[in-house]
């Protein structure tokens, strides 16, 4: 009886009433060593089968819709909760108030490729020091006679 694990035609002790404890000692530990691989696994589905409730629950949710644009929240992705849940700072101001820090697309270059109308800081601080006022109308319409920025 020494490796009793090994010994399936050897089942005797599982079934004597009168050592009803060590049977089922053993057979708690059997059952122990056989399910070891099936419980992680149904673990991971069925952790999985919740994020896609979870994310189908997200779409119709009224208290992620966004009136400014007029859009619901939309889940593409299943982690969507995890990463939610991840607020590492909340940005404030120097009165300790909660602040709205939106940004807005004004100009660049990519690859020497010029995207964007506007007139950037830079633009305003040259013609500045050469005497001249840069206003928004002379940007749009100087910006074809212009090459590409490097």
């Amino acid at each position: 009886m020494k490796r009793w694990y090994l010994q399936p035609d050897d089942t005797t002790i599982y079934y004597d009433p009168k050592r009803a404890p060590i049977a089922a000692t053993l057979h708690f530990l059997t059952a122990l060593m056989l399910y070891s691989y099936l419980i992680p696994i149904s673990l991971y589905v069925s952790i999985e089968i919740v994020k896609v409730l979870q994310s189908i629950f997200v779409n119709p949710d009224l208290n992620m819709y966004y009136e400014e644009i007029d859009q619901s929240a939309h889940a593409r992705t299943l982690n969507l909760n995890e990463e939610l849940g991840q607020v590492g700072t909340i940005p404030l101001d120097k009165t300790r108030t909660l602040t709205c820090n939106s940004m807005e697309f004004i100009k660049c270059s990519i690859a020497g490729v010029t995207y964007g109308w506007g007139v950037t800081e830079v633009e305003r601080a040259i013609a500045g020091r050469k005497g001249q006022e840069l206003t928004e109308d002379d940007n749009v319409a100087n910006s074809e006679a212009k090459p590409s920025i490097k």
